[in-house]
């Protein structure tokens, strides 16, 4: 009997649930569990013809390389489907939002996937419209690697509109992860529990736009619950959409102005690196510039030494710190670190 044999057979006993489970296996007591009840056998010998039949790899918490920032949560799901490839090496940021974002709302998601890509941190979202779309694809945009967690079974992409996301997140060596039976339709209940797979895979959550009622406000919940901390873009007092943003910042969440604001907050930020490739890209005159800046660099000797003209340097310079190579402190310029 193997690991996913048994972990299906857990899944399948009424009333035991994750957090059950979980301690079973913790306290070693899963010999403890009758794995000879017919109804229950036949249904996982079922389900392992579907998975094998739709070519699903599968994941299960008995097994040593199951994701150990998910292991760590108090629910983790005890069969993990998924397309692709999952990465342990790789560290995660969860990115959500609303499905109606505002351009604001989409710029600040590109920007700041953008610099996390740059700094070796994968993007893990929901696979939905919206938020959660434009933050794979701007992690895909920068070469980066994203995780889909749907609210459905692996085999039904919910929404179908994104199902050519979904496969080109697997062409770019990312993956699409569900906990659902083969079969399993999206519904109000199964969302929420997706939820807590998006953070619980990642270091913390960061929100991008959301109004009170949106339902990345239960992933930040869960988050915060899960011992992960919360990021959240903030946004215009006015706006609805950002009320639950301005919100979770004046209930504690950290209130982020640029990729630092996650980096210096979540663990393993020392063995972070930035990604090279965005200096390689550098045009000519880019490279000349960022080659001048050192620490606490002011414009004059920019421009003197770069011969450029002041409106020229300004424009590059500028262009280095939407790139979030360069950063500006009182009118002097220094190397992001």
């Amino acid at each position: 009997m193997n690991n996913l044999y048994k972990a299906l057979y857990l899944k399948f006993i009424k009333g035991l649930g994750p957090v059950k489970i979980k301690k079973l296996i913790e306290d070693s007591k899963i010999d403890t569990i009758d794995f000879n009840i017919k109804d229950i056998r036949i249904k996982v010998e079922k389900e392992i013809e579907k998975i094998e039949k739709n070519n699903i790899s599968t994941i299960t918490l008995l097994d040593d390389n199951y994701p150990e920032s998910l292991k760590n949560i108090a629910d983790p799901p005890v069969v993990l489907y998924y397309i692709g490839k999952i990465e342990p090496n790789i560290p995660l940021i969860a990115v959500v939002g609303t499905r109606k974002p505002s351009l604001y709302g989409i710029r600040a998601s590109e920007y700041i996937v953008t610099s996390l890509v740059e700094r070796g941190i994968g993007i893990v979202s929901g696979l939905a419209i919206g938020i959660d779309a434009v933050s794979h694809k701007a992690a895909l945009s920068s070469n980066g690697y994203t995780i889909g967690v749907l609210g459905s079974s692996i085999d039904l992409i919910y929404p179908n509109s994104n199902r050519s996301l979904a496969d080109k997140i697997l062409e770019k060596g990312g993956a699409i992860i569900s906990e659902f039976e083969i079969g399993t339709k999206p519904s109000y209940y199964t969302f929420p529990s997706r939820n807590r797979i998006i953070s619980g895979l990642s270091l913390g959550t960061l929100i991008i736009e959301a109004s009170i009622s949106s339902g990345a406000l239960i992933t930040a919940k869960i988050s915060a619950e899960q011992g992960r901390p919360v990021f959240a873009v903030p946004g215009p007092i006015l706006k609805e959409s950002f009320l639950g943003n301005n919100t979770l910042i004046r209930e504690g969440g950290i209130l982020i102005r640029n990729v630092d604001d996650i980096i210096n907050d979540i663990p393993l930020k020392n063995n972070l690196r930035r990604n090279e490739k965005t200096i390689i890209e550098l045009g000519d005159e880019e490279k000349i510039i960022y080659d001048i800046i050192e620490s606490g660099t002011d414009i004059e000797t920019i421009i003197n030494k770069s011969g450029f003209g002041i409106s020229k340097v300004l424009s590059i310079i500028s262009s280095l710190i939407i790139k979030d190579l360069v950063i500006e402190t009182g009118g002097l310029y220094s190397k992001r670190i």
